[in-house]
């Protein structure tokens, strides 16, 4: 049996977007609970955000990205409050 000791834990709600820390994480056999549950997309050409491979993408990283109790999903910009995803 393998055995590893982990000291930071960080889930990701928004793919591509920047996460949250966790004190404690749920894992399954093939995901984190709450890990990559939404993404980001432009609603004028339906195109997927991939800030590694479009320029217009490069600053997503930088949208933090949290889940409520009731899993909704919040955001916020550098420097700006948190406010619920719209959805």
């Amino acid at each position: 049996m393998l055995r590893h000791k982990a000291f930071l834990f960080w889930r990701y709600p928004a793919s591509s977007l920047a996460g949250e820390r966790q004190d404690a994480l749920s894992v399954g056999r093939e995901t984190i609970d709450g890990d990559r549950m939404f993404g980001l997309v432009d609603a004028s050409d339906n195109e997927i955000a991939r800030p590694d491979r479009d320029a217009k993408w490069h600053n997503v990283p930088r949208i933090r990205t949290r889940l409520t109790n009731d899993r909704e999903l919040e955001v916020a910009v550098p420097g700006g409050h948190w406010l619920r995803a719209p959805g």
